[in-house]
């Protein structure tokens, strides 16, 4: 059975991803540490991974893209299979390659970097929760840079990319009150930062316009086509529907007017919908969908430039926004006069 860096790393009893670094020359590693690491590869006669070839200092021209969810989410999430398409492009463009990992559920983050760092790469774009501290303590010890996708933290190898979430509700909110929308219902998920920062800009938009925040109008709900098939049937079925829904994501707001059309309500006649995405088929949806556009083209090119400075010229991580743009289609309308 070949060695594998794990055979090492019990044998120096280190971690497998300071073995992987010691062995790619990284100046990380003290080299006391990294002397050791390989005549121990030596003595037991190690074999590189072909896809760690840039070992011994050079580097591998190959960065990772990880989605740290479940194998059912990433096979149903439409956003980052559009989001890994247009990265790897501008990857391919710096002579950059990119592949994917993924696995059956979601994983510790440190658990995710050992899994992907083994392989050689110069750097991955993760795209995971934040569940606890012990998540929080990987992203800041790690010495492999990362870009983190969606999410509001960055470390000294860390850069954390914010879209889509704050700003876009708010201009949503702001174009369904120009249109004399006073009703304005949110429908999103609790437990995850991007829903949390669209609910926030929600309510503060609705506060600026002088409304008040009727929490009725606020419920949880997932992000695919079939909750949101059931969140539109639910506020359908209110006392006083609202006359607007705000959906976490397109899937989720093509499937809430599924959900209204089922309880006799038209869009946007009788209820006027807004998704987050601009996914491909968005344009595509009856009626077609007004969507806050992630713009990915921008969230590429901060990925992988950002990545790039921290690889080539040992840059620090940082915080960086990316700002959204509200894409006015058919699903949305003025509110219908009172009869």
């Amino acid at each position: 059975m070949a060695v594998t860096i794990y055979d090492i790393a019990k044998e120096v009893n280190t971690s497998a991803v300071t073995v992987s670094l010691a062995l790619r020359g990284s100046k990380r590693v003290s080299a006391a540490t990294k002397e050791r690491i390989v005549k121990t590869a030596r003595k037991l006669g190690y074999q590189p991974n072909p896809l760690a070839r840039g070992l011994i200092g050079a580097k591998t021209k190959t960065f990772a893209f990880v989605f740290n969810y479940s194998s059912a989410d990433f096979a149903h999430d439409l956003s980052y299979m559009e989001l890994f398409h247009v990265i790897a492009q501008e990857a391919s463009k710096q002579d950059y390659k990119l592949f994917v990992h993924s696995s059956m559920t979601a994983k510790p983050i440190q658990e995710v970097f050992s899994e992907v760092i083994p392989y050689g790469v110069d750097g991955v774009i993760l795209g995971t929760n934040i569940n606890n501290e012990t998540d929080r303590q990987a992203l800041e010890q790690t010495q492999v840079p990362t870009v983190l996708l969606g999410r509001d933290f960055y470390s000294e190898k860390v850069t954390g990319l914010v879209y889509g979430g704050y700003q876009g509700a708010r201009q949503a909110v702001k174009h369904l009150v120009e249109r004399g929308h006073r009703r304005i219902a949110f429908a999103g998920k609790s437990n995850i930062e991007a829903s949390i920062r669209r609910l926030a800009g929600y309510a503060s938009a609705i506060a600026e316009a002088g409304l008040q925040v009727d929490e009725e109008l606020i419920i949880e709900s997932g992000w695919d086509v079939e909750a949101g098939e059931i969140a539109g049937v639910r506020l359908a079925k209110l006392p006083q529907p609202p006359t607007a829904i705000i959906a976490g994501t397109d899937l989720m707001a093509i499937g809430v007017i599924a959900g209204l059309k089922e309880e006799g309500l038209n869009v946007p006649d009788d209820v006027s919908v807004i998704g987050f995405d601009n996914l491909h088929i968005s344009r595509f949806s009856i009626p077609a969908l007004t969507t806050n556009d992630m713009r990915r083209d921008l969230i590429a090119a901060s990925a992988v430039s950002s990545l790039i400075d921290m690889v080539e010229k040992d840059s620090e991580g940082q915080r960086v926004t990316i700002p959204s743009d509200l894409v006015v289609r058919d699903s949305t309308g003025k509110v219908k006069p009172l009869v």
